[in-house]
């Protein structure tokens, strides 16, 4: 990408270096330890309160006219196709996949046989990338919207 410039997912433009674009508010719903999952079972959850959430979410955005998007995470692969089920029922893309690389795969089938193009979300691998199933699964899913975030670490000795 090139500096001051963006690309756009839906109506939100995202970019490196153009200053004159707002921060975006992003909220992730469906974690590991979220109130509103149930912890014995996560395919469990309040509807009701994730409406909630991601309602507010909107509001905020509206009041501060900051660009939103709802990170879809999920720990569990079976849970998954459950939490995007419930999102598109209520809400419309974009939005962000997230969660475990097993949990992301089951995501991406999902969407594929719900006809959900790859330019309708943003993939977000918590990784550098090096793991060749996932690179795979992106080209396979024809993935061009991914977030890494790259986690470091210092060694102190």
């Amino acid at each position: 990408m090139k500096e001051n410039s963006y690309y756009s997912i839906g109506t939100i433009k995202l970019g490196y270096g153009n200053f004159n674009l707002p921060p975006i508010m992003i909220g992730t719903l469906f974690y590991q330890g979220q109130t509103l999952v149930d912890r014995k079972n996560p395919s469990h959850f309040d509807r009701e309160k994730a409406k909630k959430r991601i309602d507010l979410q909107t509001e905020l955005s509206k009041q501060y006219k900051l660009p939103h998007l709802v990170e879809i995470s999920a720990n569990e692969p079976d849970s998954m196709p459950i939490y995007l089920k419930f999102y598109l029922d209520n809400y419309n893309p974009p939005f962000i996949l997230g969660g475990t690389f097993e949990a992301r795969m089951e995501g991406l089938q999902y969407l594929k046989d719900y006809g959900i193009k790859s330019d309708k979300y943003i993939y977000n691998a918590i990784s550098n990338l090096k793991n060749q199933k996932e690179i795979e699964a992106l080209k396979k899913f024809k993935i061009r919207n991914v977030v890494v975030l790259i986690l470091a670490s210092n060694n102190i000795t």
